[in-house]
């Protein structure tokens, strides 16, 4: 305790207890910054870094995007076998989309400022055609090649395209209109999804919560487009006011497609009856629905994937703990198993998409989580490997 000479004059004791107090606050203000900023150090190094994950048919590599905290765009390469990086192919731009041919052999991605599409083949090492995209709307849109490997199709906010895959070429092009999206206003939240064989588009007003509060919303359907005979085989009115869908998947038979809402249930949505068949809560939390009501946290399902049998897939969503990566039977609607606390949640508003895959043959599952690209055996759910996802250094054995 601060004692004070009581000889000491007024005017002195107050200018002793002042300093005092100016140096006490000193001491704690640099301890608390200090201790903010290896905080914030740490939760930046653990921060997803990754943007998109993909297995490479036929390699045993995994693809991955990059672009949070980086001053450009870059793919990465690394081996299955223990997750050493293979391989960095700097863009010097940013990368949205992202594609990988069926056989592995080429790697097309989307470029933000110079407004691309870039294809690298994998056999050759290099960048085999590139060319300016077309329409408005490559953030986020996704691409796909066609089972054969011969043509791309990449679905933009105005227009779906189909590229020949070798050469770049367009090879049809249709425009945003009431033929395919159903007469849904340009809003910037609208978003899409492509089915396995890029045959079908699926499209849906998304973060529908999140902008009720600025005006109702009016692009209230979810419908199926039929890109190759040129017209929606699907859609449902009002699903959207009802259901207030975040993000979607086709069934790898492309028969049915999983919504993912804004109250943590997965519904299964038959293309064929056009209605939902089953339907369960995936995500336990007790904010509502409305935006409104929630202060701006809903609990959506922001991302959802099937492995290639199509017996399981992937979600995630919020709960209490923060953002979890939850596995599912998807004939009996059950939990296989989960990943709690995966992501600080940066960026997941933004897409719906996470850096997370199933391997071709099922028996492996990628995921990054805080900063670490983790490889697990979807058999027993042990981890394989798991290294920083922003490692620079490529190594060489």
């Amino acid at each position: 305790m601060l004692r004070i000479d009581p000889c000491f004059s007024p005017l002195v004791r107050l200018t002793t207890i002042i300093i005092f107090l100016l140096v006490l606050f000193d001491f704690c203000f640099t301890g608390i910054y200090c201790w903010s900023s290896e905080a914030k150090a740490v939760e930046q190094e653990q921060r997803n870094k990754l943007e998109s994950l993909f297995f490479v048919p036929g390699h045993d590599l995994l693809v991955g995007t990059c672009g949070t905290g980086l001053p450009n765009g870059r793919i990465r390469l690394w081996s299955i076998n223990d997750g050493q990086l293979k391989k960095v192919l700097d863009l010097d731009d940013w990368a949205t989309s992202l594609a990988i041919s069926n056989d592995g052999s080429l790697i097309v991605v989307g470029l933000l400022k110079n407004k691309e599409i870039r294809c690298y083949s994998l056999k050759e090492k290099t960048w085999v055609w590139k060319v300016t995209r077309v329409g408005e709307g490559i953030v986020c849109c996704p691409m796909r090649f066609t089972p054969d490997d011969m043509r791309m199709v990449v679905v933009g906010a105005t227009s779906i395209v189909t590229y020949d895959a070798k050469t770049g070429a367009i090879l049809q092009r249709q425009e945003d209109s009431k033929s395919f999206s159903g007469g849904f206003p340009n809003y910037r939240t609208r978003q899409n999804t492509l089915s396995p064989t890029a045959r079908y588009a699926a499209f849906w007003q998304g973060d529908i919560a999140a902008h009720e509060a600025l005006w109702p919303p009016k692009n209230i359907w979810v419908l199926v487009h039929d890109i190759e005979a040129g017209k929606i085989v699907a859609r449902q009115g009002k699903i959207q006011k009802k259901y207030k869908n975040w993000s979607a998947a086709f069934t790898p038979d492309e028969r049915n497609l999983l919504l993912g809402s804004m109250d943590g249930h997965v519904r299964i949505w038959s293309i064929a009856e056009q209605k939902v068949i089953r339907e369960w809560r995936a995500y336990q939390r007790e904010d509502p629905v409305s935006f409104r009501e929630s202060v701006g946290r809903p609990s959506p399902i922001h991302s959802m994937i099937f492995s290639p049998d199509g017996r399981r897939f992937a979600t995630i969503g919020r709960l209490k703990e923060g953002f979890a990566i939850r596995i599912w039977d998807y004939p009996a609607s059950k939990l296989i198993h989960e990943f709690p606390s995966v992501a600080w949640g940066m960026g997941l508003e933004m897409c719906t998409g996470y850096p997370m895959a199933f391997g071709p043959d099922g028996k492996s599952f990628a995921l990054e989580q805080k900063g670490n690209l983790c490889l697990y055996d979807t058999q027993t759910w042990q981890e394989k490997w798991c290294v920083p996802s922003w490692a620079e250094r490529v190594e060489s054995r």
